[in-house]
This record gives structure tokens, sequence and C-alpha cells, in this order.
């Protein structure tokens, strides 16, 4: 099986505006903070089945994706653990949002599955027409957040040995950035 520290997944429809910012986050991740030791970083739109595997064999795992969030565009908001669990499991997910859910929902059945975990949101500019310059200027943002979950959740005690199990040492982290370029 494939077994790995943390999993980060990018998920975006490209040439969709704001869309691909979860991939165009991941990417910036990979620029600016490359050869991070245990952490495998997958493109989660084109090849979700693909992913089911790396996914049983994550201890830790990081989504960054485009967000409602109703706030101003370029805003970042990261939940994690039963947050990030609530709100892949609420009524208004894009078909790769679901899909994860579902993903994840099939690997804790089998009682593997990451223990911690987080989405990195970032606000899309509702205007629906091109990328905006502020979703652009929160992308190394939204990747030093995701480097700080790494080497946070590498340098803590594990949480526990299964997947279905929350993690209390996670404070109510959920945190709104506003970055402007």
């Amino acid at each position: 099986m494939f077994s790995h520290q943390t999993l980060i997944l990018g998920i975006g429809s490209p040439g969709l505006a704001d869309d691909d910012a979860g991939t165009r986050a991941l990417r910036a991740f990979e620029k600016f903070h490359p050869g991070l030791p245990g952490v495998t970083c997958i493109d989660f739109g084109p090849s979700q089945a693909a992913v089911r595997e790396p996914l049983a064999g994550a201890r830790h795992l990081i989504v960054f994706d485009v967000a409602q969030f109703d706030a101003s565009p370029g805003t970042i908001r990261c939940l994690v653990g039963k947050e990030m669990d609530d709100y892949l499991h609420s009524d208004a997910l894009n078909a790769d949002e679901a899909a994860l859910a579902q993903l994840i929902d099939m690997v804790r059945i089998h009682g593997s599955g990451p223990i911690r975990r987080a989405l990195i949101g970032i606000q899309r500019d509702s205007d629906g027409g091109a990328a905006s310059t502020a979703v652009d200027g929160a992308l190394p943002w939204a990747a030093a957040l995701a480097r700080e979950l790494v080497e946070r959740w590498n340098s803590e005690k594990e949480a526990g040995t299964t997947a279905n199990r929350l993690d209390p040492a996670e404070p109510d982290s959920r945190r709104d950035e506003t970055h402007h370029s």
C-alpha cells in the first residue's frame, strides 16, 4: 500500500476563471516549498481514481480548493478536521468536492485514511470573468498556510490510529485571511 505522511490535493476546473484556484495553489505550493519530506502533491481533477490509494495511505490531508464563503475575492479560509468534514457533506458542493467527499468516506469505511485533514479554500471572484488578481495574490499565502500545517502536524504527536477519529487537539483553527497584491 502507498504510504506517506501528507497528501496535498488541488481541486480545480482549468479554464473557468478562478475555478482553477485549487490547482494553481497546489502549483504554488510545489514552486515555493519543493521537496518537503513525506509530502505528495496530486492534481485531483483529471484522475480521481488515482487518488484512492494515496488517500488511504495518508496520515494527513490538505486540500486546496476555490470556495464560496461570501467574502472578498482572495480571502483564504482554512477548515480543519470536523469543519472540513461538515463542508464536504454540505449541499452546495461542486462535482469534484462531492467526489472527494465520497472517496474520503470510502477509505474510512475500510479503516484507513487521513487522521488530520484541512481544506484551504480561496474565495473566488463572483464576477465570473477572467481570473482575478486578488485570487492570484492569495495563492502564495495559501501555499504558506499549507506548509505551516505540514510542519505543525509533523512536529506534533500523532492524534490517533483510526481515520474516523476527529483530532481533539485541533482548536477551532478556521481563519480568514485576505491578502492584497
